[in-house]
């Protein structure tokens, strides 16, 4: 059973495996009134497609972050965050794919909306906390015997941690941090400390990573999870086990583990799994999508921009990776790029060639003056076995196909 589990874990993370899954049926051509093609956003139209909490209420920086489809539950996940302050609102919301609704599976979206728990815990004072809350939720991916895995990243300077959700409960847990808490504390003099009590849970110095910070998400094959650290190259992480190097190299370009061009300064922030290879997208320092296999470490670039045209690889003057997630459909890479200094498109990139292709043109509820073009305009996920892909963009969820232009909302 565990087995089986797994596998379709696995082909949530590899979408040309999966099922197809079944959507709206929406034609805007026909239909152009209908209010998943008659786009309007902002706070006030919260609520208008689907039912269940909104994703945009009017608060400061809320957004939708990089999700999974679950071909089998016709669903998607998404990581839902309500405010850029370090507090403990976001969580993790489930979305059908045929109606819309959402479904808050964990988390907190105010005071009055919340679902699951953290681990309670008495501090070394003896105060009462509840560790472990969604605020700041950045990626979620599927986790092993159906739970969900959510990346947490509080801040530059506070830790990154990786929370594993049981999707009946809402209940959260632990699995991994790139540093311990309470590192001032020595958990034989301080039995209670934070430090102890994860230590106990299998957080330790073998499973962190020098304690550097991971990108903004991460990647799991259904056992191993995968890091990207600025500057330093792929990791992988076994819950429980010890983090290792797979793909490594120095600032100054050396190359310490794997094989393939040193990416040295290159800030990736996101991440997406392209069969066994972790694919990074990132700039500005150097503006590319770049590869890593995790089985040999090999690195290389699938297309990159550079000023100097002997260093470009793949056509058009479009910048990718400053601040927008990837998604791969089994054929194509999906992002956010730029085009001057215009606000950002869709942008698909061709993994044989590296070409990069703005979609500038949209019908339906990504046309209009903005044409989708935002800055809060981000790629969620692919859609198996088809050529669309999930976009999130001013408050709402849409369906865009690349291919034809063809765009209309999901949810919210």
């Amino acid at each position: 059973m565990l087995k089986k589990i797994l596998t379709l874990g696995l082909l949530c993370s590899a979408p040309a495996l999966a099922q197809s899954v079944r959507l709206p049926d929406v034609d805007c051509s026909r239909t152009p009134q209908n209010a998943r093609c008659n786009f309007r956003g902002g706070a006030n139209a919260g609520g208008s497609v689907g039912e269940g909490w909104p994703f945009l209420t009017g608060g400061l920086g809320e957004s939708v972050g990089s999700g999974f489809v679950n071909a089998q539950e016709n669903a998607l996940y998404v990581p839902s965050e309500v405010g850029v302050q370090k507090d403990r609102l976001g969580g993790v919301v489930r979305v059908d794919l045929a109606t819309g609704n959402r479904t808050l599976v964990s988390g907190a979206l105010d005071a009055t909306v919340s679902r699951g728990s953290g681990v309670a815990w008495n501090g070394p004072r003896g105060e009462k906390a509840t560790l472990y809350d969604l605020g700041r939720v950045r990626a979620v991916r599927p986790g092993p015997g159906g739970t969900i895995y959510a990346l947490v990243d509080k801040g530059s300077t506070e830790r990154t941690e990786v929370l594993q959700i049981d999707p009946k409960t809402g209940n959260r847990n632990i699995v991994w941090a790139n540093k311990l808490a309470d590192d001032g504390y020595d958990p034989v003099a301080e039995p209670r400390s934070l430090k102890a009590l994860e230590v106990k849970q299998g957080i330790n110095e073998a499973t962190l990573c020098e304690r550097l910070k991971p990108s903004w998400s991460f990647e799991t094959d259904g056992k191993n999870l995968y890091f990207f650290f600025e500057k330093e190259g792929l990791a992988r992480v076994q819950p429980g086990g010890k983090c290792e190097w797979i793909s490594r190299y120095t600032a100054s370009g050396d190359s310490v583990t794997g094989s393939g061009p040193s990416f040295g300064t290159f800030m990736g922030y996101w991440t997406v799994m392209q069969g066994q290879n972790v694919a990074v997208v990132g700039g500005p320092s150097i503006d590319a999508l770049v590869s890593f296999d995790t089985r040999t470490g090999e690195r290389r670039f699938i297309s990159r921009h550079d000023n100097v045209p002997a260093k470009r690889i793949g056509k058009n003057d479009v910048f990718v990776g400053y601040s927008g997630a990837p998604a791969f459909n089994g054929k194509v890479f999906a992002t956010t790029g730029y085009v001057g200094f215009e606000s950002p498109f869709l942008t698909i990139i061709d993994p044989k060639t590296g070409d990069r292709t703005a979609i500038e043109d949209w019908k339906g509820s990504l046309s209009g003056s903005a044409g989708g073009r935002s800055s809060e305009m981000q790629v969620v996920a692919a859609l198996p076995g088809r050529d669309e892909f999930i976009l999130y963009y001013n408050g709402a969820l849409h369906v865009a196909n690349p291919k034809t232009g063809n765009s209309y909302v999901l949810s919210q």
